[in-house]
């Protein structure tokens, strides 16, 4: 009987020797890579940081690799019901991210940017190290995209359901209330709900602690989803209820509380008590006491099944897919010289009825804080001001750039200047294609009806989507037009029928000028 077992014993150690011959090669491959990955993407992974580090939504994130790889670590034991094994479909995947990473580099969206670099670093797991290993980390390396300050999109959309919730409670608890857009006021003073009071932070903490705390304290995959649920809606709902109490403790106590430091130290407190209540419903869901980590004894490296010279050739292909962006980015910039300076910006002459009138006669011009340069000139008919503001940038630096998120969205949400209404408008002048961006805007007491398009080199367009994939080709291609945002402007005061009249009789007479290149005496690429 003792023969019989030491024989199986040694078959088997014999069989185990033969299927890993080197267990540790795909590990230092893996390693080596993701290390060569962080070198080719040092500016972007250095960005990436900066945004965690400044803005307090995204904090969390500092911890978020820290996490993923101490659940990998506690999930060690699993990987010994797997092979090892490199996935060379991972090698196109890479690729598509690649193409994310220069797209989003070079037309300066900075959330499609940081969604490659991010995503790279679980697709470049699995695909040196094979499905299995995917199949086995599947939370853990889906963590990883917790990393990513995705929640940015959602803010415009979150200011407005909170707008819209502390309004309508407001009226019901009694409270008369004034809303022009996201600002409102009631009877004892004005408030408005701007980013920071979006509740972004919130969702993006809840819902990461809510992912970890039910991957480790349930078994059943219907629990993990409906409390991951519950991590995602309550932050939402909780943040509106925060904006109605912080509100409605500033009117009864005739602002002496909630309208300071208070205020947020109030909403942090609120938050807290809010997921303390979330994670005890989540205890009385858990289905397993803690996790189940395998004994040291217990734990046996996977075997290797594929042959050290798949690793290799799956590494360097991962290697030159990863580098492809940068690559093709630096190669297009060589030979880019200093942008000129910009010494004067293309404005309509002036053409029949329409003459040049003084700042005073309207004294409105859209903010732009990242142009390069910028100019505006009034117009003034019988019919009354019309305002034409031109911003231009190169989009080559951090601080000369036009086409960002929070210029071409977050602005309609100041608290100087309110968008009341945003929408797009066809004029036949401007042609079928372009559809201008108009905004009904309230600021200084007067009403302004603004119309807004983008131009990128001589392409026109009123999406902000489309001039960034204009740009994108345009990169590519090696070439780097200047980049505009033309608006024209005009008051309203109720009469948006007569303003609209106004501005489309102005573009039909200068559209020949506005089409122009949008500087002279400079470079205009």
């Amino acid at each position: 009987m003792k023969s019989t077992g030491l024989a199986y014993t040694e078959v088997h150690a014999a069989e185990a020797i033969g299927a890993t011959r080197s267990p540790r090669m795909p590990w230092i491959l893996a390693g080596a890579v993701l290390l060569a990955t962080f070198a080719l993407h040092a500016a972007s992974f250095g960005e990436l940081l900066s945004v965690w580090y400044r803005s307090v939504s995204y904090n969390h994130c500092f911890l978020v690799f820290p996490v993923a790889l101490w659940l990998m670590w506690r999930d060690r034991g699993s990987l010994a019901q797997v092979s090892i094994a490199p996935w060379a479909p991972g090698i196109v995947v890479l690729g598509g991210l690649g193409a994310c990473w220069l797209a989003g580099s070079v037309a300066s969206i900075n959330s499609l940017r940081d969604f490659a670099v991010v995503a790279t670093v679980p697709v470049l797991a699995v695909t040196l190290l094979g499905t299995g290993f995917g199949r086995v980390m599947a939370f853990p390396l889906a963590f990883l995209m917790f990393a990513w300050p995705f929640g940015e999109i959602l803010i415009p959309t979150f200011i407005d359901r909170t707008a819209d919730f502390t309004v309508w409670a407001l009226r019901v608890t009694g409270v008369p209330v004034f809303r022009e857009g996201n600002s409102f006021i009631i009877p004892s003073g004005e408030w408005s709900v701007v980013e920071e009071c979006s509740g972004i932070r919130y969702l993006m903490a809840s819902a990461s602690a809510g992912g970890v705390f039910a991957h480790l304290y349930m078994r059943s995959a219907r629990r993990r989803w409906a409390f991951f649920g519950l991590s995602v809606v309550v932050p939402i709902v909780a943040n509106w209820l925060r904006a109605y109490l912080i509100v409605l403790l500033g009117h009864v106590s005739s602002n002496r509380l909630a309208t300071g430091v208070d205020h947020v130290v109030y909403g942090w407190v609120f938050f807290g008590i809010v997921m303390l209540g979330l994670f005890v419903v989540g205890g009385r869901w858990a289905d397993r006491q803690g996790p189940d980590v395998a004994p040291d004894a217990l734990v046996r490296a996977p075997a290797v099944a594929g042959r050290p010279a798949a690793f290799y050739v799956v590494a360097a292909l991962a290697l030159v897919a990863i580098a492809s962006g940068p690559l093709w980015q630096r190669a297009v910039d060589v030979g880019v010289l200093g942008p000129e300076p910009i010494r004067e910006i293309a404005l309509p002459p002036a053409n029949g009825a329409w003459q040049p009138a003084g700042d005073e006669a309207f004294e409105w011009s859209p903010r732009m804080r990242a142009a390069a340069a910028t100019a505006h000139r009034v117009y003034m008919s019988g019919s009354g001001p019309v305002g034409v503001s031109v911003a231009v940038s190169r989009e080559l630096g951090q601080g000369d750039k036009l086409l960002t998120f929070s210029d071409t969205v977050l602005s309609d949400y100041g608290v100087s200047t309110r968008t009341i209404a945003r929408g797009e408008m066809s004029i036949p002048a401007m042609g079928a294609d372009i559809r201008l961006i108009e905004r009904d805007i309230r600021t200084s007491g007067r009403a302004i009806l603004s119309w807004q398009w983008y131009r990128v080199g001589a392409f026109e367009t009123g999406s902000v989507s489309r001039a960034k994939i204009a740009l994108v080709w345009e990169r590519i291609a090696g070439r780097y037009p200047l980049v505009g945002v033309v608006t024209v402007a005009t008051y309203h005061d109720g009469d948006m029928a007569k303003a609209r009249d106004r501005l489309r009789s102005f573009v039909a007479d200068h559209r020949e000028a506005l089409k122009r290149p949008l500087i002279v005496n400079g470079s205009a690429q």
